[in-house]
C-alpha cells in the first residue's frame, strides 16, 4: 500500500498537483473509514482547504461517536470530533456544534448538550433549553438549574419566576436575592 501511495504521490507531483494529490490520497482514506490517516494527507492539502477537511473529518468522527457503544471509544470520538472541529472553526463553535447535535436528539439529551453549550459560552442555546423545560410544569427544578448555569441575573430572575408562579415563594426569594 505504502509504495502504490508514493507511486500515486509521485506522479502528483510530477504534474505539479502535490496538494490536490494529497487531497485524493486523503479523500481514498476516508471513503475507506481511516478518519486519521484521512487527516493526516488532508493537512498537506494546503491551508485553503483546511476548513472544508478538517470540518469533514470532525462531523465523520462525530458521526462515529453517536454510532459508538463503548465509553472509551464514545469519548475519544468526541474528542476527536471536537480537536478537528476546533481547527476548521473555533473551539467555542466546535463546541456549540457537538451541543447542537446533542439538542437535535431531544429532551433525554439536553443535559449533555447543556454541557458543551456551557463549555462554547452558548447562552442562548442554554436559555432555549431552560425555557423548553419550563414549558411543562414537571420539569421546573431542570428549568431552574439550567438557567442558574449561566450565573447570570437573568437566569436567577428567571429560575426565581418559575418558583414565584408555582408558588415556592422561599425558593423563589433565594433566586431572586442571588
Amino acid at each position: 500500500q505504502g509504495e502504490l501511495l508514493n507511486k500515486a504521490l509521485e506522479l502528483y507531483r510530477e504534474m505539479k498537483m502535490f496538494k490536490e494529490g494529497n487531497l485524493a490520497v486523503g479523500d481514498a482514506f476516508y471513503n475507506k473509514g481511516d478518519l486519521k490517516t484521512a487527516d493526516r494527507y488532508y493537512a498537506k492539502g494546503g491551508k485553503e482547504n483546511k476548513t472544508e477537511t478538517k470540518d469533514k473529518i470532525g462531523k465523520a468522527f462525530l458521526e462515529d461517536a453517536f454510532k459508538e457503544t463503548d465509553p472509551k471509544l464514545q469519548k475519544k470520538a468526541f474528542d476527536n470530533a471536537f480537536k478537528a472541529l476546533s481547527k476548521a472553526y473555533t473551539p467555542a463553535e466546535a463546541n456549540r456544534m457537538i451541543g447542537n447535535e446533542f439538542f437535535d436528539m431531544g429532551m433525554d439529551y439536553y443535559p449533555q448538550a447543556l454541557g458543551y453549550y456551557e463549555k462554547a459560552g452558548y447562552n442562548e442555546g442554554i436559555y432555549l433549553i431552560g425555557d423548553l423545560y419550563a414549558a411543562k410544569p414537571e420539569n421546573i427544578e431542570q428549568a431552574a438549574a439550567t438557567y442558574i448555569i449561566l450565573k447570570q441575573k437573568d437566569g436567577y430572575k428567571k429560575a426565581g419566576d418559575l418558583y414565584y408562579n408555582k408558588g415556592d415563594l422561599v425558593k423563589a426569594m433565594e433566586y431572586y436575592a442571588t
